[in-house]
């Protein structure tokens, strides 16, 4: 008799419809035996607009039970910044779409609490997380935290923590296990955008859903390379043992002109010994197994590759 796999249970904190990769993340997630997805959290900007695209993709993939939740529309400091708006290129068709009764922050805190060991993803800024820490710190204090953000080989931000600097340090500090997935992992794997389309774009639902998405990013942001981003938190869940992960004590930047939203720390160029940490950063020797997942699980077939 066949051991049945353990599922490790997920939260998906998203801000769907800024980048295809969000679309293509819960994808990986949904056809991944290993993962169970509980809920769905949307946070930055058009909230309802991301939850009902979080909503019809999570329905393609036959996981309809699975909750929604609108989360914070705007960053700690209320200040309103530039997001794409989701219907520029996800199109006006959402579907119809009714709310989860519970806020983001109270939906987190309430999962936490009752399974400890659910994961946190996050997809895009930090806000619904650190409001959830700020809700219930004793419970939050006990979350782990798999999140897309961070750029740690450059001075300047990346876009998720530049969103809401002020969340992102709260949540460093409140939250005792979180990793972060940063671009000089995640700019190391993605698809040709139209090879891609080309390859998938008569194949059946719920892979049809995923295609209609990427056939509206080429035409509508005409990126020619599709980055995989969001999908590396979720390729670590899949397979840990890809991984591994450096300790280290971070700060987010929070005032500078330039570098507002940059995570910085003591890159140890001494070789001096320091226990104290409040981030993992995330690294890898073969990012390309991100792709092979894809084309494996999501897929069933290679993508081209230029």
């Amino acid at each position: 008799m066949d051991r049945a796999i353990e599922r490790k249970k997920i939260i998906i904190d998203t801000d769907i419809g800024d980048d295809i990769d969000d679309h293509m993340a819960i994808a990986l997630a949904a056809k991944s035996p290993e993962l169970q997805i509980v809920g769905v959290t949307t946070v930055h900007g058009d909230v309802a607009a991301r939850a009902a695209m979080a909503r019809k993709e999570l329905d393609a993939f036959s996981l309809k039970d699975v909750p929604v939740c609108e989360g914070c529309e705007h960053p700690l400091t209320g200040k309103r910044y530039s997001y794409y708006k989701p219907e520029i290129w996800e199109g006006s068709d959402l579907g119809t779409y009714s709310s989860n009764l519970k806020e983001a922050a109270d939906f987190i805190v309430q999962t936490i609490a009752k399974d400890p060991d659910t994961v946190i993803v996050c997809m895009g800024p930090l806000t619904n997380i650190a409001c959830a820490v700020e809700l219930k710190p004793e419970v939050m204090e006990k979350a782990t935290v798999y999140a897309m953000g961070g750029a740690f080989d450059s001075a300047f931000p990346e876009y998720n923590i530049s969103k809401d600097p002020e969340a992102a340090e709260i949540v460093i500090n409140g939250v005792s296990d979180i990793r972060f997935f940063g671009l000089e992992l995640t700019t190391k794997c993605f698809f040709d955008t139209e090879d891609l389309y080309i390859t998938i774009k008569n194949f059946p639902d719920p892979i049809a859903t995923v295609a209609q998405k990427v056939d509206l990013w080429l035409c509508e942001i005409g990126y020619s390379n599709l980055y995989l981003h969001d999908a590396f938190p979720i390729c670590a869940l899949i397979s840990p043992n890809r991984f591994t992960y450096k300790k280290v004590l971070a700060k987010v930047e929070r005032k500078g002109k330039h570098t507002r939203g940059t995570m910085v720390y003591d890159p140890g160029y001494f070789h001096q010994e320091n226990s104290e940490f409040n981030i993992q950063i995330a690294q890898m020797k073969t990012p390309s197994i991100v792709t092979s997942l894809f084309e494996k699980r999501v897929f069933g077939v290679k993508i081209p590759r230029e």
